[in-house]
């Protein structure tokens, strides 16, 4: 029996079991991507979506789980840094992750400050890295995470671990902004190049209507236009292709 998301869509007549672990499983990435975005109440959102007798603005949830997402990048190395000065220190772990929720300003401080408060009210600390790693879905916080889980049960300098993976992680950061530099002229003439034909037929059709009008008749003209757009839309893909970078 399948409970893959993928497997729900096309819809297919599917038995009743699993039909609501279909749902289940569709429910449950809703959820999360809430969580990332910030919004813990996602059940009220979803029931206040349904009332409301319309779809919820996934765009805009996704948008904002992208942004709250890269702020989380960015606040990351600083978070690990402070940890490792803690652990340095001789503080625990739990009070180094204490300590990264009273230093850091929100979305990580309030995240780590969840993480804190669950090993304050008596769950185990692999437990709550397993929370806190579910709650933001980032690579590099996995690292972070199964450092601590590995140190946990069997010991180790992870202080010395924590450092490297800092260190891994502001090079990277450095690079992707080198990229990005280098990127940016080509990023302008791909926007360029893709709203130009866009609003030259606008200025065509805005200052001479009958420009189209005449030839619009013609059987060929509906092909050659179908033609045209598929063109524009196949360079713009091409484009976005060459100027991302994954570092």
């Amino acid at each position: 029996m399948s409970t893959g998301v993928r497997d729900c869509w096309p819809p297919v007549a599917l038995e009743p079991v699993d039909a609501i672990l279909c749902r289940l499983a569709l429910y449950r990435r809703f959820d999360r991507l809430c969580q990332l975005a910030g919004l813990h109440q996602s059940t009220v959102v979803l029931v206040l979506g349904v009332t409301a007798g319309a779809l919820l603005p996934l765009p805009a949830i996704a948008s904002m789980a992208r942004r709250r997402g890269r702020r989380l990048q960015d606040q990351l190395v600083d978070a690990i840094e402070i940890m490792v000065r803690a652990l340095r220190a001789g503080h625990p772990v739990a009070a180094a992750i204490a300590l990264v929720a009273s230093e850091m300003p929100d979305p990580i401080g309030s995240e780590f400050g969840i993480a804190a408060d669950e090993m304050t009210y008596g769950l185990d600390l692999r437990d709550a890295l397993s929370n806190l790693s579910a709650r933001i879905p980032l690579d590099d916080l996995r690292f972070l995470v199964v450092a601590a889980r590995v140190q946990y049960g069997t010991g180790g300098n992870l202080a010395e671990v924590l450092a490297s993976l800092a260190e891994v992680l502001r090079a990277r950061a450095l690079a992707e902004g080198k990229a990005q530099a280098l990127s940016a002229e080509g990023r302008l003439s791909a926007w360029v190049l893709s709203l130009l034909p866009v609003a030259v037929a606008l200025l065509v059709h805005l200052f001479n209507p009958n420009y189209y009008r005449d030839v619009a008749d013609d059987p060929v003209f509906p092909l050659c236009m179908a033609t045209g757009a598929g063109s524009l839309i196949l360079g713009i893909l091409v484009m976005r292709h060459m100027v991302r970078f994954d570092v």
